[in-house]
This record gives C-alpha cells, sequence and structure tokens, in this order.
C-alpha cells in the first residue's frame, strides 16, 4: 500500500496537514483500511471515547505489509 500527498501545513514535530491524499492499495488492504476507520468511529463516538487517543492500521492488521506507510486515527478531542 502507498499514499501520496499535498501538504498544506506544517506543524511542529515535522507533522503536515494534508490538503490532499491518495491512497494506492489492492482491494483486500483498503477493505481492512475501511474496517479500521469503522472501528475506530465506534470507539470515536462511544460513552468511553476519552479513553481513545489514537490507533495504528498496523497494530490492529497483521496482513499489512512492513513496508506500508503507518496509517493513524487521532482522536480530534485531544
Amino acid at each position: 500500500m502507498k499514499f501520496y500527498g499535498y501538504a498544506n501545513k506544517e506543524f511542529e514535530g515535522g507533522l503536515l496537514e494534508m490538503k490532499e491524499v491518495t491512497v494506492s492499495g489492492k482491494p483486500e488492504d483498503l477493505l481492512s483500511m475501511a474496517s479500521f476507520l469503522t472501528d475506530c468511529a465506534n470507539k470515536l463516538s462511544s460513552n468511553d471515547n476519552a479513553n481513545f487517543e489514537h490507533e495504528h492500521l498496523a497494530d490492529c492488521d497483521n496482513s499489512i505489509a512492513n513496508d506500508s506507510p503507518e496509517f493513524i486515527v487521532v482522536n480530534p478531542s485531544m
């Protein structure tokens, strides 16, 4: 899987706000990402969302290739 993007802003620590993100992946990788995003959304919409800081796709799916970029969901309230 590969990610491509164009930066909009750079934040402290080198984090970039992306203007655009393009994902290139096999169907099974995209389905895994969709399931991961659904799980994260469910955690964020639960009553216990304060305990959700961030989660890595690779930590939740061992089939993601080691050379894939990190895909991380962060609680926007953090």
